[in-house]
């Protein structure tokens, strides 16, 4: 066997006999890793330290451009970030999709690991603005990139509106929930607060089970404390497939099926059925189902033979537009675990009474979370330093152009928190460039709709030259 296969399978004698043997020890395998990021990936430390003292390059990544640090990180093994770092791993090393090492310390809260990087010189702007252009991008559902800065690098790298992490979304839209629980905006629906804090326990459970689907596949390791985590009364289960990722919500009898995505044009976005052989739907079936690669067919259709369920009712969530399968469809949890707690509670009312009040009370926590992160980018761009404000100023930019509409109320209210930074006079140039693109070179719906709300703001630039600042 090669060092990798020796790292994965072998012992450290084993390994240690490859590398003697002149085995190449930075080669990349046929999973794209190199030995040491495999020693990171499974967790084996007495390995990474065999492999450096043999001269392995601590910062040679692996195909997305991942290094062994990002991986320790992201497996919150601090001991072996240490030693990694101690070896001279860069703290601010990137993706190929600009995803910093820090990324998974902050959103996952790992204090120690966070820290140490910290201590070592991670750059927690260049993460903190990763985070929150992703989370933008998701909220509003945006296309195209933003230009983040990486000052250890003295330069701007381009991050992807859409593309985000299941694990890592869970946590996030977890946040929101009980952020909005515990804010006074809640107090519409403060009647159903106790609801909404069963449906939060369900997606922390979620959170938690999706844990053991973070790079650790030997999730046996785990069962006693898994199987703890199922036998809750109400469950959000993250489930990927062949390159998409929906989920399920299970309450009792009752389980539903929520894809946003193109499945959604042809058989809905979030049904939920009345499972006929509910004692197959058992923690074995539930672990295979979140930890195993699944099928498409089985997904879409053998799981309804296998558990015969019978569809009951749909839930009216629109399709997704842009953005990443993982949020759209995390995000669709929630209204549907609203909706069956409200029947519960309410086995009298009709369908379509509770199917309104669940959906209103999604839509109000929906807008409340976008205008909760828009204000925080506006406030931030304030305090920023000038590189940063310009990556601000960019996708505030785009949430104007390609979000905001001029015959809605809403939309408009956000245009005018907008545009303030848009019309400072350094960051003008942003708005200008949609002006020029989809108005005044070509004539577009888009840049009609653009001026229609600039003129309902109060806001003139055609009459002022048109010119881009100098280059950074």
């Amino acid at each position: 066997m090669n060092i990798s296969e020796e790292i994965i399978y072998g012992t450290l004698d084993s390994a240690r006999h490859a590398i003697d043997a002149g085995g190449e020890i930075n080669a990349i395998d046929e999973y794209g890793f190199t030995p040491l990021i495999q020693t990171a990936i499974e967790n084996k430390p007495e390995l990474t330290e065999l492999l450096l003292q043999a001269g392995a390059d601590v910062n040679l990544p692996d195909l997305v451009n991942r290094t062994a640090l990002h991986w320790a990180a992201d497996n919150n093994n601090y001991d072996l970030c240490k030693l990694l770092l101690e070896h001279g791993a860069n703290p601010n090393a990137y993706t190929i999709g600009s995803q910093p090492v820090l990324t998974f310390a902050l959103l996952y809260k790992h204090e120690r690991v966070k820290q140490l990087l910290y201590a070592r010189g991670a750059d927690f702007n260049f993460a903190h603005d990763y985070i929150n252009t992703k989370i933008l991008g998701h909220l509003y559902e945006l296309r195209g990139v933003a230009d983040i800065f990486c000052a250890p690098e003295k330069r701007f790298l381009e991050v992807e509106f859409e593309g985000f992490f299941i694990e890592t979304t869970v946590g996030l839209l977890l946040n929101a929930l009980e952020h909005y629980r515990n804010h006074y905006a809640a107090r519409t629906y403060r009647d159903y607060l106790p609801l909404i804090k069963q449906a939060a326990a369900a997606m922390q459970i979620a959170s938690e089970l999706s844990k053991y689907k973070h790079y650790l596949t030997d999730y046996g390791q785990h069962d006693t404390t898994i199987n703890q985590l199922l036998e809750a009364p109400l469950l959000v289960l993250p489930v990927g497939y062949e390159g998409h990722a929906i989920t399920f919500v299970r309450m009792g009898r009752y389980l539903a099926h929520c894809d946003r995505g193109e499945h959604s044009k042809r058989a809905g976005s979030t049904n939920i059925y009345y499972m006929r052989k509910p004692h197959l739907f058992n923690r074995n079936f539930i672990k295979q189902l979140i930890y195993k690669k699944q099928s498409r067919q089985f997904i879409n259709e053998g799981i309804i033979e296998t558990l015969g369920l019978e569809l009951l009712h749909k839930l009216p969530i629109e399709s997704q537009l842009t953005g990443n399968c993982s949020w759209a469809n995390v995000e669709a949890a929630f209204p549907t675990m609203m909706f069956l707690l409200l029947r519960q509670a309410n086995p009298q009312e009709k369908p379509a009474a509770l199917q309104k009040l669940a959906m209103d009370i999604f839509h109000h926590w929906r807008e409340w979370n976008k205008d909760i992160a828009l204000n925080e980018c506006i406030q931030s761009f304030y305090q920023a330093s000038p590189t940063r404000k310009t990556t601000k100023a960019a996708i505030l930019a785009a949430i104007l152009f390609q979000r905001c509409r001029y015959n809605n109320k809403k939309d408009i209210k956000r245009a005018e928190k907008i545009l303030p930074v848009l019309t400072t006079p350094e960051y003008t140039y942003v708005l200008k460039s949609y002006i020029h693109a989809y108005w005044q070179h070509n004539k577009t719906a888009e840049g009609e709709n653009l001026m229609k709300l600039l003129d309902l703001c109060g806001v003139n630039l055609l009459e002022t030259d048109f010119d881009f600042p100098e280059e950074i």
